[in-house]
């Protein structure tokens, strides 16, 4: 095939790792996140399936994020590619089900199929990704690789054993080393075994890291000093790998937007079910004020952030703003860990940048706080929003926008969404929304502002079929959830 024709035109970088990584078996797209690394890979799996290579690529990524790989491929696979795609789940549901048989079933075209990381920890999902790689010619994808660089983590031990049986293979992060060199040792290895030219991890290290032992309580281990031979490390990498970065990217618009998907634990889907199922009972063919409305639609988006407030109302003022009518009950987190806390923090490790994170209920921003805390130390993020003092509010924005070590500007979405500059930032994160259009607009103006020099990436955090679909879709559109929202549509928001 002397010509590729894309379906969407690409950038100009974006074409330029395509060219560089077509015809590769083993190749690391280094490229930050917004830059394309999906669109590049996506067509390289076209390209290479249009050369009769293949007929089946194995997306492994973290989790949500597979099932946006589903909603890429028609997106941006070329239309004369009949490609089918479908998610893994250990336990699907009639339709998963059913869209996964049909593509594994299919006698023709390229078959896509999209997996958690989590499962390669899991003897079914390991047993079903061997199968799946023994049964077609495959290449196989490891989005935000980060993820295996530990050589010791049982998923990561299970992904290398299974890339030796596809003949293509993939690796995708913005953030290759998160730190240290050593990071590289098992993301290379899944490449290729040969490319580091050490076949243990231990002999890398040895190789590239500087270590001293320390002795506490009777017990001695080694830990690394410092790292020497880095030159060679990168030369090493250099012909298998291509980086981008968002400020190398001079074609790109000047707004990206993009979602991130997050799966409701157990226990909070038995609470959203239950709830919904209540306001639904409550609602039927009553005429009901919207305050009313928004109060159980509230809970319902507490629920999918990790908390729970068993008896709390609210009403609305005569500006059309929520606020609650008692104090006595205290948002309580549903799980011991929150997925939606956890995906955030991946999401925070996929990337450099500064970024700032937007929630609207008090309890979500400090889990967040208290995560970011524990990941990135207690310096790397800042607060924003009433329980905050004018002059510490000054003193967080400052930091955010002067200090290298401060990552993170953590604020509530109403009350940081006016008069700041947060130029800093060319990263945005919804943890959760509020239902008023001008706090979206205001709280997204925060970074894309005079002073801006780079593309901004927005960035919106859902779990699937919940109300987060809904309000995030109705947002981006331009529209006031709280204006839409109605007794007699009640069903079609929840």
């Amino acid at each position: 095939m002397k010509d590729f024709v894309f379906k969407n035109k690409p950038f100009k970088h974006q074409k330029e790792v395509f060219d560089a990584s077509r015809d590769k078996e083993a190749f690391a797209l280094l490229m930050e996140m917004g830059t394309g690394k999906t669109f590049v890979t996506l067509n390289t799996g076209a390209w290479v399936y249009a050369q009769g290579n293949i007929d089946a690529i194995l997306v492994v990524a973290p989790n949500g994020v597979h099932r946006m790989w589903c909603d890429q491929v028609a997106e941006h696979m070329p239309d004369y590619v009949h490609a089918q795609a479908a998610w893994y789940s250990s336990q699907p549901n009639k339709k998963e089900e059913e869209q996964l048989c049909s593509v594994l079933k299919s006698a023709t075209g390229l078959k896509v199929v999209a997996m958690n990381i989590e499962a390669f920890a899991t003897k079914k999902g390991v047993d079903f990704a061997k199968k799946f790689l023994l049964s077609f010619r495959s290449m196989m994808v490891i989005d935000e690789s980060s993820t295996i660089k530990s050589p010791k983590a049982i998923r990561t031990k299970n992904l290398l054993k299974l890339s030796i049986h596809a003949k293509y293979r993939r690796i995708l992060t913005g953030t290759p080393v998160t730190q240290g060199p050593l990071d590289l040792f098992t993301q290379f290895s899944f490449l290729d075994s040969h490319i580091l030219k050490c076949q243990s991890f231990y002999a890398f290290r040895n190789r590239y890291a500087i270590m001293r032992e320390m002795k506490t309580a009777g017990r001695s281990f080694m830990v690394v000093q410092g790292y020497t031979n880095t030159d060679e490390l990168q030369n090493l990498i250099a012909p298998h790998s291509y980086r981008v970065t968002k400020s190398d990217c001079l074609d790109l618009p000047e707004k990206l937007y993009t979602k991130r998907y997050v799966e409701l634990s157990p226990t909070q889907r038995k609470l959203y079910n239950a709830l919904k199922k209540d306001v639904l009972i409550e609602f039927n063919g009553k005429e009901m004020s919207a305050p009313s409305i928004l109060n159980k639609i509230i809970r319902l988006q507490q629920i999918v952030g990790g908390f729970f407030v068993p008896d709390i109302e609210f009403d609305m003022n005569e500006e059309g703003e929520l606020f609650s009518l008692s104090n006595k009950s205290t948002p309580e987190p549903i799980d011991k860990i929150n997925p939606r806390i956890e995906s955030l923090i991946e999401l925070l490790e996929e990337t450099s940048d500064k970024c700032i994170i937007w929630a609207r209920f008090r309890a979500e921003i400090a889990a967040i706080r208290d995560a970011i805390t524990r990941a990135f130390g207690a310096r790397s993020a800042v607060e924003y929003h009433g329980g905050v003092g004018n002059e510490d509010r000054s003193s967080n924005i400052s930091r955010f926008q002067t200090e290298d070590e401060c990552r993170f500007f953590i604020g509530h979405v109403a009350a940081g969404g006016k008069g700041i500059t947060l130029t800093a930032a060319n990263t945005v994160i919804y943890y959760s929304n509020t239902f008023s259009l001008e706090d979206r607009l205001q709280s997204s103006d925060r970074a894309h502002r005079i002073g801006q020099t780079k593309s901004v990436l927005y960035i919106d955090m859902i779990a699937p079929n919940t109300l987060d679909e809904k309000i995030v879709t109705t947002l981006r559109s331009k529209k006031s959830v709280a204006d839409l929202i109605t007794g007699d549509n009640v069903e079609n928001w929840i």
